[in-house]
C-alpha cells in the first residue's frame, strides 16, 4: 500500500444486523372489535412484512454499492491500496451472496404470507360493507289491491361506504383501538367476523315477516300495530345477515409457531377458506424470523481479522499448503495484514475511508463536470463505467512501463559521459513537448520522433473519447 497507505481502515458501510427488521408483525394491543378493525390490522401485518423484506434488500443493494466502489478503487489504485481494496470488496461480496440466497428462499414464504394477510383484510372488507343489507319495509296495503303496479315487494337495500370498505376519508382508516395485550405466554388471539343468514320472525311484524293489519291503506309498519290476520298486510323488514365471531390462535413453543384451525361452522368466511390462509400467515413469521437472523459485517477491522480470511492468505503465501495455525505460517500471514491494514486497530481509518470519499472519477468515465465523488455516486452504470475506465487505462500503463523497462525509449543521446538519474519510463513519456521533457533531469526529449512516437498518449485519448460515447 506504500507509506501512505500502510494502515487502513474501512467504515461500516452496512449494519451489522438488519436492525430495521426486528419489529413485530403484529401490533398485539389493537382491539379488534369490528371487522373493519380486522381489515386493518391484517393490512398492517401485510405492510409491516413488506417493510421487513424491503430493508433486508436495502441493505444488501447498499452493500452492493459499497463493493462496486472498492472495486473502482481497486483498480485505480496499485499494489497495496488496491489488494486492500479488493480483499474488503470479496470479504463483503461474499457476505451479500450468501445473504440473497437466504432472502430469494426467505422472500418466496414472505410474499405468500403478505398476499395472505391481505386476502383475509379483503374478506373482512366485505364482511362489514355487507353487514349492513336489509330487507326493507313496505307500507300496509289492501290485500285486494297488492296486483301489478301496487305489487308488494321484498326489496334488500345496502348501504355502501361514502369513501370505500372500511375508510373515513381518502385513503384515511380509523386508527385501531389499543386495549389490554392480546399476546401473552405464547399465544396470540385474533377476532374474525363472519356473517350468516338471518333467521326470520316467528310472529306477524317480527323482522323478515309479513305484517297483518287493521289499519289504512299506505299504513307505515312502524304503526301498522300487526296481529291477527286481516284484509291489510306489509312487510316488516330487518337484516338479512348476523355476524358471528370467530377466534383464532398463535401459539409459539420455542421455536415453533402454529396457528390453530377455526371450528366448522356454517358462517362466511368460513373455517375452509380461513384455515388456508392462516397456514400462509404463518409462512410470513418464518420468513420474519429468518430475515432476522440475517447479518452483514462490513466492518474493517473484523474483515481484516477473519479467521477464513487468514485461512486463505495462509494457502495462498505457501503454495496451497499452508495454514494460520502454523508459527512460520502465522507470521507471514501476520505481516502480510499489516502491511495492507495496518498495526494498530485504530489505524484502520485513514486511507480506504479516505479515499472512497475524496476520489473523483473523470467525467469521460462517469460524465457530469468531473467533480462528483466516489461516494455520491449511486448510478451502477457510473460505478461500472469508472471500474472498466480505470481497468483499461491502469492495463495501457501497465504494458508500457513492461515496454519501456525493456527497451526504453526516451533517452535517446549516447553521447554522454556522464548522466543524471533516470525518471521511470513511465513519467518520461508524460512529457508531450519537448520543453516540458527537457525541464526534468534525466529525461531527454528526441526531436526527431513525432507524436505517434508515444501511443500511450493516443490510446488515452481514443478510450476517453469512447467513454464520453458510454
Amino acid at each position: 500500500m506504500g507509506q501512505s497507505t500502510a494502515n487502513t481502515a474501512f467504515v461500516v458501510f452496512v449494519a451489522a444486523n438488519l436492525d430495521s427488521v426486528n419489529a413485530e408483525l403484529h401490533n398485539t394491543k389493537a382491539q379488534l372489535n369490528k371487522a373493519y378493525d380486522t381489515a386493518t390490522y391484517f393490512r398492517q401485518v401485510s405492510q409491516n412484512g413488506h417493510r421487513h423484506l424491503k430493508a433486508a434488500l436495502s441493505n444488501v443493494e447498499a452493500a452492493v454499492k459499497q463493493t462496486n466502489k472498492l472495486l473502482v478503487l481497486s483498480k485505480r489504485s496499485k499494489d497495496a491500496t488496491a489488494a486492500a481494496a479488493q480483499i474488503l470488496a470479496t470479504q463483503i461480496l461474499q457476505q451479500v451472496q450468501r445473504t440473497t440466497t437466504a432472502l430469494e428462499a426467505a422472500a418466496v414464504d414472505a410474499i405468500d404470507g403478505m398476499a395472505a394477510a391481505n386476502r383475509i383484510a379483503c374478506m373482512q372488507e366485505v364482511v362489514a360493507e355487507l353487514e349492513t343489507t336489509t330487507i326493507q319495509n313496505q307500507n300496509v296495503r289492501t290485500a285486494a289491491n297488492v296486483a301489478d303496479s301496487a305489487l308488494l315487494k321484498i326489496q334488500p337495500a345496502i348501504t355502501v361506504s361514502q369513501h370505500g370498505a372500511c375508510l373515513t376519508g381518502v385513503d384515511s382508516r380509523p386508527a385501531l383501538v389499543a386495549g389490554n395485550e392480546r399476546g401473552t405466554n405464547g399465544k396470540l388471539e385474533w377476532s374474525f367476523t363472519a356473517i350468516g343468514a338471518n333467521t326470520a320472525g316467528t310472529a306477524s311484524g317480527q323482522p323478515l315477516t309479513i305484517c297483518c293489519s287493521t289499519q289504512a291503506e299506505d299504513t307505515p309498519i312502524e304503526r301498522a300495530q300487526c296481529g291477527t290476520p286481516e284484509t291489510q298486510i306489509g312487510i316488516q323488514g330487518g337484516k338479512v345477515f348476523t355476524t358471528t365471531k370467530l377466534t383464532g390462535h398463535r401459539v409459539t413453543n420455542g421455536d415453533n409457531t402454529e396457528y390453530n384451525e377455526l371450528a366448522a361452522n356454517d358462517k362466511i368466511p368460513s373455517r375452509k377458506t380461513l384455515n388456508p390462509e392462516l397456514k400462509l400467515l404463518r409462512k410470513l413469521e418464518a420468513a420474519r424470523a429468518a430475515i432476522e437472523a440475517l447479518s452483514m459485517d462490513s466492518n474493517a477491522t473484523t474483515l481484516a481479522q477473519a479467521e477464513q480470511l487468514k485461512g486463505v492468505i495462509a494457502k495462498a503465501l505457501d503454495e496451497g499448503k499452508g495454514s494460520y495455525s502454523k508459527t512460520e505460517t502465522k507470521t507471514k500471514v501476520d505481516a502480510f495484514l499489516k502491511e495492507l491494514f495496518g498495526d494498530k486497530e485504530e489505524n484502520v481509518k485513514t486511507t480506504i475511508e479516505k479515499d472512497l470519499k475524496e476520489l473523483k472519477p473523470p467525467k469521460s468515465a462517469v460524465r457530469g463536470n468531473g467533480e462528483k465523488k466516489l461516494a455520491a455516486i449511486k448510478d451502477p452504470k457510473a460505478l461500472a463505467n469508472a471500474q472498466i475506465y480505470y481497468t483499461v487505462t491502469g492495463y495501457i500503463a501497465d504494458q508500457e512501463e513492461k515496454k519501456n523497462q525493456a527497451s526504453p525509449s526516451c533517452p535517446t543521446k549516447t553521447d554522454k559521459t556522464t548522466e543524471p538519474p533516470k525518471k521511470r519510463a513511465d513519467e518520461c513519456k508524460k512529457h508531450k513537448t519537448a520543453e516540458d521533457c527537457k525541464k526534468k533531469t534525466g529525461c531527454d526529449f528526441d526531436e526527431k520522433k513525432t507524436r505517434n512516437a508515444f501511443p500511450k498518449l493516443i490510446l488515452i485519448k481514443k478510450m476517453k473519447n469512447r467513454f464520453l460515447e458510454i
